[in-house]
């Protein structure tokens, strides 16, 4: 096994574990409700072997978890919490920046976009999910596939995010909006 797949197997097995405590079960009980060996459910637990992606969608039913859970790198925190002066701005075209502010939380992505007045935020995107941005500062053009959406501060637009998508800024002013977007796609 390489070194990579060892890795995740050992996240997949400490979570299990972590997972099954949480519950207080044991790896006798866990393992009977997954239709395993004990043996092999331990094997897993410790990174011992690989693991078909069916037994880990059994063992993640039987914790009542969703499946991606087990892949995490770490227990999502329950509380998030992101000082101004903290954020990380990333370019996105021309001098249009973006700051991720929450992320992966709860699968859920919010980011806060700031476009100069003329700029744009790119090429159009489209993931699977559904997003929605809120102006608060200035006005935006939301495009929307072949429609445009003229959004002032405060105004709100709900999308499906497979609908091609991008923003500009039309006016004379700087722009500041937020998107939120789930599932996350950072």
């Amino acid at each position: 096994m390489t070194e990579q797949v060892t890795d995740h197997l050992t996240t997949i097995g400490t979570n299990i574990r972590r997972l099954r405590k949480s519950k207080g079960l044991t790896l006798n009980a866990l393992a009977a409700e997954a239709g395993l060996s004990a043996s092999y459910l331990s094997q897993i637990e410790n990174a011992r072997v690989n693991v078909a992606l069916g037994t880990l969608a059994v063992i993640g039913a039987r914790l009542d978890v969703p499946l991606i859970s087990l892949f995490a790198e770490e227990e999502a925190p329950r509380v998030g919490l992101v000082r101004c002066d903290n954020r990380q701005w990333f370019p996105l075209s021309g001098q249009a920046v973006e700051s991720i502010l929450l992320k992966s939380m709860s699968n859920m992505e919010i980011c806060i976009i700031r476009l100069p007045p003329g700029e744009n935020s790119g090429p159009p995107d489209k993931h699977p999910g559904e997003e929605a941005c809120f102006v608060v500062k200035g006005s935006i053009r939301a495009l929307l596939e072949d429609t445009a959406y003229e959004l002032s501060e405060h105004d709100m637009l709900y999308y499906e995010s497979s609908i091609p998508h991008r923003w500009e800024n039309p006016s004379d002013a700087p722009s500041e909006f937020i998107v939120i977007n789930t599932p996350a796609t950072y």
